[in-house]
């Protein structure tokens, strides 16, 4: 069941695309661009995409389920988690330089973002007039920070915004701990939910990694054919060994090493790829000792 909470979020929604489509001059600068953005949305890799992100977070809420980590109660946090934390984190995956860089950032908002679901979400919201004022406040003020951070002159305003934010997130947190001690929850709902919200995103690190992974491949292979000089499957196969499945040094495999293309079968594609990671340390080197020396 949804709570006041969410009906105002649902509300705001469907009177932001009411009035898109009656405003004249808004629906014929919005409505013309709408088929191009939603066949670009659902394009077919897209789909495959979304397909196996839905797949990966079934098969997660299932193993929850057999721990007893997870109830039909919890489908609302689920799908929310799916589409806020999982969907974005997948996508991405793809421009994390690092293993360790992409642990920390999901790590820092699965924290973040499970504790934030779990307290504001379900456990005490305003009644609806009240949440829908102040979702418009916070929509206000959040999309007049994005605007003021575009220039230097609006600084100020930005400032005064983030005040304003801050305020009303001050506010929040206060009514919904007071709310916490005169209408204690079922602390055993409550504990499931949050801990299944920390379960889900970070149960998925190992497919966050290899779709970033998988990403970044792809994209070796598209700038191959772009130099002339595509991999085949054999090269394919020396250059996940030769990066050994780390994705800081398939990083680092930039176009300055794009002969791999010129090699022929798996053997010389893989002493290829063993002075690719020479040449990576030789160069890592360099750099350290030249930061050293210039400290």
């Amino acid at each position: 069941m949804l709570s006041s909470r969410e009906w105002a979020t649902l509300i705001i929604i469907f009177a932001a695309i009411v009035a898109i489509f009656l405003w004249p001059k808004t629906r014929r600068g919005v409505v013309p661009h709408l088929k191009p953005l939603v066949t670009a949305a659902f394009a077919p890799r897209l789909v495959a995409v979304y397909l196996l992100v839905l797949a990966m977070c079934v098969l997660s809420t299932l193993i929850a389920r057999a721990v007893g980590l997870w109830e039909p109660a919890l489908l609302k946090d689920t799908v929310i988690t799916t589409f806020t934390v999982i969907l974005p984190m997948t996508f991405r995956s793809m421009s994390f330089k690092t293993g360790d860089a992409l642990t920390h950032r999901l790590i820092r908002e699965t924290l973040t973002l499970a504790a934030l679901l779990t307290l504001y979400l379900d456990t005490a919201p305003l009644a609806l007039g009240w949440e829908i004022v102040v979702q418009l406040v916070a929509i206000f003020f959040g999309a007049l920070t994005a605007v003021a951070a575009t220039k230097p002159e609006w600084a100020p305003v930005q400032r005064l915004c983030d005040v304003v934010l801050a305020l009303l997130g001050t506010f929040l947190i206060v009514w919904t701990t007071v709310r916490l001690f005169q209408e204690p929850p079922d602390w055993a709902e409550f504990f499931r939910s949050l801990f299944f919200g920390f379960w889900l995103p970070l149960s998925l690190l190992p497919f966050f990694y290899l779709f970033g992974f998988y990403a970044r491949t792809d994209s070796v292979r598209a700038r191959a054919r772009a130099f002339g000089r595509p991999l085949t499957p054999a090269l394919v196969a020396a250059l996940l060994v030769g990066t050994r499945l780390r994705l800081g040094l398939l990083a680092k495999f930039t176009g300055r090493y794009s002969d791999l293309g010129r090699k022929s079968g798996l053997r010389e594609g893989l002493a290829y790829m063993r002075s690719f990671r020479e040449d990576v340390a030789r160069r890592e080197r360099e750099e350290t000792r030249a930061t050293s020396h210039s400290g």
